[in-house]
Order: structure tokens, then sequence, then C-alpha cells
């Protein structure tokens, strides 16, 4: 079986594969991997590599083209391929994609600060950084591949992070590539605690016990379902399965309005929704004023 995992910067990815390997077998094949080959061939740095990547997309088609590659020639054994694009180039692949907050992402990256490329003065700047990091890796794949890898509807599977234990997002992970779990693809857990209010009032139809949510840009925002994610907040629960019913420019089944134009939030909202469950997000999208 082959899972293609990518996720956010800091969402904890090369700790499931670690635990993925551990548990059950599956051997993981990165990107990384190739890139510090293909640096040992052209006798350079990795980081000179990714100095030229930046400048000359033939690198990208190189490495990618390897990947494709690994895994035609594998395709009896179990393999995790860690890479950012391998949902897309990787055919059969069980595709992952993990989640985290901001400011968690901050907080994490910060408190190691294992590279040059991560080395920064606060938790702010750290998270300012990461998030322009992601977005421009975001448009470098759609300018050279025409693949957006922010599209939710790529993946079979999402998962946030921000407040789930590494053990607990394996549980997760082996229920759905076991069959155990028949939620609809894409299959989504969310922290409660990284769900936004729409600044709307909820729908008045549509099962209670469902939790609808909408992807604006880089966020999660409160459809339907309000009280359970309050209820899941209060008992501090790590973790809810949620349904996305549309993203961005994507129309809301059953209205004639996009996401993005659904949602309108302010900072008045996002006061009102911290106090009534109990906690500060620490990261306020830019789309929010």
């Amino acid at each position: 079986m082959f899972i293609a995992l990518n996720g956010q910067l800091a969402s904890g990815k090369s700790t499931i594969c670690r635990i993925l390997e551990r548990r059950y077998g599956f051997s993981t094949f990165s990107t990384g991997q190739i890139q510090r080959a293909l640096a040992n061939e052209m006798g350079i740095t990795t980081l000179q590599l990714n100095e030229l990547g930046m400048k000359d997309y033939h690198y990208d088609y190189i490495i990618d083209g390897r990947l494709s590659d690994y895994a035609k020639e594998n395709t009896d054994k179990d393999i995790i391929f860690d890479s950012r694009m391998a949902w897309h180039f990787v055919e059969g692949a069980y595709k992952i994609h993990l989640l985290v907050s901001p400011i968690i992402a901050a907080e994490r990256v910060y408190g190691k600060r294992e590279t040059k490329e991560e080395t920064y003065h606060s938790v702010q700047e750290a998270m300012e950084d990461l998030i322009k990091r992601r977005q421009v890796e975001a448009e470098r794949y759609k300018v050279i591949y025409h693949a957006n890898m922010m599209d939710f509807r790529n993946y079979d599977l999402i998962i946030d992070t921000s407040t789930l234990d590494p053990e607990g997002i394996c549980d997760i992970i082996h229920r759905h590539i076991s069959g155990l779990a028949e939620e609809a693809s894409p299959a989504i857990y969310l922290s409660p605690k990284n769900i936004y209010p729409s600044g709307q009032a909820e729908p008045t139809d549509g099962p209670a016990d469902i939790v609808q949510v909408l992807k604006v840009e880089d966020s999660m925002y409160l459809y339907k379902g309000a009280r359970k994610v309050i209820a899941s907040n209060k008992l501090d629960l790590p973790v809810l399965h949620a349904v996305m019913l549309a993203q961005d420019d994507e129309i809301i089944p059953g209205t004639s309005i996009s996401a993005k134009d659904f949602v309108k939030t302010s900072k008045a909202d996002i006061a009102a929704w911290e106090k009534e469950n109990g906690f500060e997000y620490g990261y306020m999208p830019e789309r929010i004023h």
C-alpha cells in the first residue's frame, strides 16, 4: 500500500512517519532522500541545490520524476511517501494532508530551531515566516505543475495535529487505511480550537450532531454545529470529525453563495467566540477585520 503524506510546515509529518513505520511496518521514502542523492551527484550541498531550484524548475522535474519512478518500481511494498507532491505523482496512493494551527506550528519550530532557515527571534516572527513560506510553496507548485496542494479535495484524509497527540493521529490513519472508517472523502478531523466562527447565523436545518465547516484560504470556519464545537472545547477534546461543505469559490450546497462570500467574521465575532469557548486563537486570519 502507498500513502502520500504531506502537510503544513511543523504539522508533524516526520513523527507520524516514524510511528507508522514502527506500528505497521511501512517504510518511508521522502523527496529529501532524492534531493540529497541529486546534490551528491552534482557535487554540491542540499542547500545549494535548494537555491538552484528556486531559480530553475528543472530540478523539481528531476526530483518528482524520480519519486514517480520509485513508486512504479516498488508497487508491491508498503511505503509512505513524505513529499509535498506525492499526492499528485504517486498513482493509487491514499492521500493524507496534515493541518496545524499557525501559532502552534510557530511554537514547535521556535522551540527547536533545528536549521538556519528556522532560526527566529520570537514566536511571532516564526509564525509570520511559516505562513509566508507555505503560501510561496503553494504558488510555486501551481506554476510548475498547475496543481493546488491547498485544495482539500485532492486528499482522502485531513487531520488537524494542533491538539491531538501523534499516537492518536496514527490511530485515525490506521482506521481509514484499513477500511474501518466510513466517512466520505475527504474525511476531516479538526481541533475544535482551530475552527473559526463564520460571522453568520447558523442554518436551522440539517443534522444537529454533525459539524459542518467551510474552508476559506487556509482556515476552517464553522457553518453548522456550534453547540458540538463549544462542548468539545469545554471538555478539552483534541479533535472532532467535521464535514467540509465548500471551499473558497465553491457554492455551498443548497444555497447560491460561495464559501468565501458567506464567511464575514469580524474581530468582535472572534472575541465573543473565544469568551464562549474559554481559549484564545493566537492567530487571526488576514480576512478577519
